[in-house]
């Protein structure tokens, strides 16, 4: 009983990280709120879920700012989505570097500004997911 308790004191503690260092906001609260009994594993599905479109997103986004024919308007359709889906999970600095290049693509267009913030946008989701990944490692050892 006693490595649960501290398993349970070690997740509860990473799980405050993820907010006070602002990875996460309260929309993951409201995803933790909807899991059930007969769905242990919802975050964990859904985050999955959320990190696997994004990381395509992300790869889609980065072909499509180097080929000669840069669509403005196609790359913010792809924002757009990435904008939603990170908020509606709470991925909160994913969001944020979302903003940041809808901004940079109405205002000024400048690309070169553009790619150096997509590489922001990058790095963000890959330390979300390499946090993610061992907490719910740590969620599935309490698994009766």
């Amino acid at each position: 009983m006693a490595d649960n308790n501290t398993l349970r004191a070690q997740i509860s503690s990473l799980r405050q990280s993820f907010f006070d260092e602002g990875m996460l906001d309260d929309h993951y609260v409201q995803l933790e709120e909807l899991e059930a009994e007969d769905n242990p594993h919802f975050c964990e599905e859904v985050m999955t879920m959320f990190l696997r479109d994004c990381t395509k997103l992300i790869a889609t986004l980065e072909r499509s700012v180097h080929e000669p024919e840069f669509d403005p308007q196609q790359i913010d359709q792809y924002l757009h989505q990435l904008k939603g889906s990170s908020s509606s999970v709470g991925a909160a600095k994913v969001w944020s570097e979302v903003n940041i290049l809808r901004e940079i693509l109405k205002a000024d267009g400048d690309y070169a500004r553009f790619r150096d913030h997509l590489a922001q946008l990058k790095v963000e989701h890959q330390k979300l997911e390499a946090n993610l990944e061992p907490y719910f490692q740590m969620l599935r050892q309490l698994d009766p």
